[in-house]
């Protein structure tokens, strides 16, 4: 029987206490850092050998990833996607578990078991996608996974399969070269982030599937200089409808037109003044609110009765769920004191936690460490935090795992969405040395 899963599940998580792990002093796990890279430079050279070597082998995998629709929302939504990842997953040697709260949508969970289990890093990467839009303004098939440019092109190859397949291709390359690591690689990889993850990665820890020690994510990040998701916004979706009276069009002017009365609301939301926050250290930019779907009317000639607007608020650590919802019934309440025949209604679809993090964690410097040495820059990447939102907060919140990501573009939810080839390349060369100083 399907479960009924609230969007608005965090309205409740975020009035919750989190207990926070102690974290290392700085200098101890830079200096840590510099030890295990020396300790693990013969393995890391065997092992970035072996994944130039199967150059070919790890781009046919990511193309296949990309080739099957897992579009959210879609009649089988990530199903048979999950599926085939739980065969990749047996093939390496990796035990699975699988939860599907609702029919298709379908969460995995791998692990390659070290000789110890001992410790454990979360690799996450979310089975959905978004949907392609308009396939004309594509310049290749969204699905085909062609090759141009020096780039895989498709639906998904940034948000957020890179990571899915460049561990599986990580985990194939330790195998190949016959590296036993002490600790296990958790391989996460969870249906509806693009909705929220109340039906996805929620799940999984309501389900006590997800304990880690790290936590790495291929998702977002704005050149290869940077480190990602340390911190991220929140997000709030909600719904507002005006009412009119349906009437013939030559009435138009003695009836209620729900339409022209939703002009009025959209600016007045649209030039909210949002409260109970200030610029954060870590997550970028003001509070803002994006109307973005707008529903009106049923016939020609007829004066719509009803008109609805979806709009997406996106949050600042500090900012709740009830000081958004009281920014927005401020703005609505003014409106209704400016206009008696103004009818109008409000209501919460999504809510979703910001997030914030200590930039001293452990796994954003070793992250940080691995991404100079894989990239050979100059200058470690900055950590800082993302104007968009993510399962991160899920993962550090309520399982404890504190998490950061890396990839050196953010092409997700755009048409002709790609990955370089290299950077998915780097990506698996990431994952493999991120394990060896971590698990070995």
């Amino acid at each position: 029987m399907a479960t009924k899963i609230s969007r608005l599940i965090e309205r409740e998580l975020e009035k919750r206490t989190i207990q926070k792990k102690k974290i290392p002093p700085v200098k101890e796990t830079e200096q840590e850092i510099q030890i295990r890279l020396k300790e693990v430079q013969k393995d890391k050279e065997i092992v970035f050998k072996k994944i130039d070597e199967m150059r070919d082998e790890a781009i046919s995998l990511f193309q296949s990833l990309i080739r099957i629709q897992s579009v959210n929302p879609s009649p089988n939504f990530e199903k048979e996607l999950a599926n085939f990842v739980v065969v990749k997953m047996r093939e390496l040697g990796m035990t699975t578990q699988q939860i599907e709260p609702e029919p298709n949508r379908v969460s995995v969970l791998g692990r390659f078991r070290g000789s110890s289990g001992k410790p454990v890093l979360l690799s996450y990467g979310h089975l959905d996608t978004v949907p392609v839009g308009d396939p004309e303004v594509w310049k290749y098939p969204p699905f085909a996974a062609e090759i141009h440019e020096g780039s895989i092109w498709g639906r998904g190859t940034n948000d957020s399969k890179l990571m899915i397949a460049a561990t599986l291709a990580s985990i194939m390359a330790l195998n190949k070269s016959n590296i036993t690591l002490n600790g296990d690689i958790l391989l996460c990889a969870p249906a509806d982030e693009e909705t929220g993850g109340q039906k996805g990665i929620h799940m999984m820890i309501e389900n006590d599937m997800i304990s880690a020690d790290y936590g790495i994510q291929g998702e977002y990040s704005t050149g290869p200089t940077k480190v990602s998701m340390v911190g991220h916004r929140g997000i709030l979706w909600i719904k507002v409808t005006t009412k009119g009276e349906a009437g013939h069009s030559r009435w138009s002017h003695k009836k209620v037109n729900a339409v022209m009365k939703m002009t009025k609301v959209a600016q007045a939301l649209y030039d909210i003044e949002f409260t109970n926050w200030k610029p954060h250290p870590i997550v970028p930019g003001v509070p803002y609110i994006s109307p973005n779907i707008i529903q009106g009317g049923f016939k020609e000639n007829v004066i719509p009765d009803t008109c609805t607007l979806i709009c997406d608020i996106r949050h600042l650590p500090g900012q709740t769920y009830e000081s958004l919802m009281n920014d927005v019934n401020r703005v609505l309440d003014s409106l209704r004191a400016e206009d008696p025949e103004l009818e109008v209604e409000v209501e919460p679809i999504l809510y979703g936690r910001a997030l914030e993090q200590s930039l001293d964690e452990p796994i954003i410097k070793y992250t940080q460490a691995a991404i100079k040495e894989v990239m050979q820059l100059e200058k470690l990447p900055i950590a800082e935090g993302s104007d968009a939102a993510s399962d991160t907060r899920w993962i550090v919140y309520d399982a404890g795992v504190p998490m950061c990501s890396f990839s050196d573009t953010h092409t997700g939810h755009t048409p002709n969405e790609y990955i370089k080839v290299e950077t998915y390349m780097n990506t698996i060369k990431l994952i493999s040395l991120l394990s060896l100083m971590l698990l070995k």
